[in-house]
């Protein structure tokens, strides 16, 4: 009759009935090795069973899409009309179609399509619409993209907004100086006027003089009245010279200051 049980413990059973009626010594020992490794390929075998096997992680899956960034359109009185061209379009499932609507943009994912996953994204737009209201019909070869304009009647000349580069970076830069502004740096012309303003009003009469004529020549300069010159060797003589031509300049720049 076959016994039940785990092999390794019935077979230690066995060398422990056989080591207890054994009688010679090398006998006892070998048992008693062979019961000893016993014992450890059991504890073995015990301590794999505690391991636990970890579950299989899934992996996300990263889709590739083919874009498309332009489409076909036209207007309405209250609506803009986009038409995506896509032959056989209406054959395929309405679930792998999703698309969301934005006040400036429109994205439209299709999953599967002839074997590839296409993304189609227009934006900005040239104004905003209404995104609750904007929907899209899939016909036999084409999408076409129904989008409510947000203020009509209202006409657009093309349908993406032209982003002006220059204006942008002109606009950052003013951002730029403001925050300096705020974080108490001044601008290096600032200072500079800061410092002649202190210079004319703590100034002898000539030094005030010098500084008057100097920044009427360089507005000139500004507005192009007079070419490019180096005051930096600028003797008395031609404040002299010069200050009958120039006998308002220190009202304005009296003003200016």
């Amino acid at each position: 009759m076959e016994e039940k049980g785990n092999p390794i413990d019935l077979d230690i059973a066995e060398l422990e009935r056989l080591l207890a009626i054994a009688e010679r010594a090398k006998v006892k020992q070998v048992i008693e090795q062979r019961i000893k490794e016993l014992r450890a390929e059991k504890e073995t075998h015990e301590n794999e069973e505690l391991i636990p096997i970890p579950e299989p992680v899934a992996q996300p899956i990263t889709k590739s899409y083919i874009d498309i960034q332009d489409a076909a359109f036209a207007q309405e009185d209250d609506n803009i009309l986009l038409y995506w061209e896509l032959a056989g379009i209406g054959q395929v499932d309405r679930e792998k179609i999703q698309a969301t609507f934005e006040q400036t943009s429109v994205v439209c994912t299709i999953e599967g399509f002839n074997e590839k996953n296409y993304r189609f994204s227009i934006g900005p737009l040239y104004n905003k619409i209404r995104p609750k209201d904007a929907k899209y019909k899939v016909l036999k070869n084409q999408i076409k993209f129904i989008l409510p304009k947000l203020v009509f009647p209202d006409h657009w000349p093309q349908l993406k907004k032209v982003v002006n580069r220059l204006a942008q970076k002109q606009e950052e830069d003013e951002e730029k100086k403001k925050k300096k502004g705020k974080d108490g740096k001044k601008d290096p012309q600032e200072e500079i006027m800061d410092l002649m303003r202190n210079l004319y009003q703590n100034g002898d009469p000539q030094m005030k003089q010098m500084i008057a004529k100097t920044w009427t020549e360089t507005q000139d300069r500004k507005q192009g009245k007079l070419p490019p010159q180096d005051y930096s060797h600028m003797h008395d003589h031609d404040h002299d010279h010069h200050d009958h031509g120039h006998g308002h300049m220190h009202d304005d720049f009296d003003d200016d200051l």
